[in-house]
């Protein structure tokens, strides 16, 4: 199984050579939150750019800041991972009710963290 990293390299290295499928391979990444974050998320704000012309670079940093930032409002559930490597984590049980809603919340951050999202609660 590819890794999310060696994905986006090899992203990079094809979009110069097939721009058309672009889009299509900025989505192809899979999520274990599929109807909520990563490509059903990215793919309309892609397509919308996509459509209105804009440049590569731009395509390429909205996809990376869709596919690995993820907002959990409502909780306040953290992690995130620092240039030097720190791993923030912070969670915040009582914040979400009911008590199972905080519990699942604080999974979810768990599972998201563990695939390489950077999670702000």
């Amino acid at each position: 199984m590819f890794t999310i990293k060696y994905l986006d390299f090899i992203m990079v290295s094809i979009f110069n050579t097939f721009p058309k499928i672009l889009l299509y391979l900025l989505c192809l990444k899979l999520s274990p939150f599929p109807s909520y974050f990563g490509p059903r998320n990215a793919h309309p704000a892609l397509t919308l750019l996509y459509q209105a012309g804009f440049d590569d670079q731009t395509l390429l940093f909205v996809n990376y800041t869709l596919n690995h930032i993820v907002r959990m409002p409502y909780s306040n559930n953290w992690r995130v991972q620092t240039r030097e490597g720190r791993n923030l984590v912070s969670d915040c049980p009582g914040c979400t009710v009911p008590a199972k809603s905080g519990a699942n919340a604080m999974r979810m951050a768990d599972i998201m963290a563990y695939t390489g999202k950077q999670v702000f609660g």
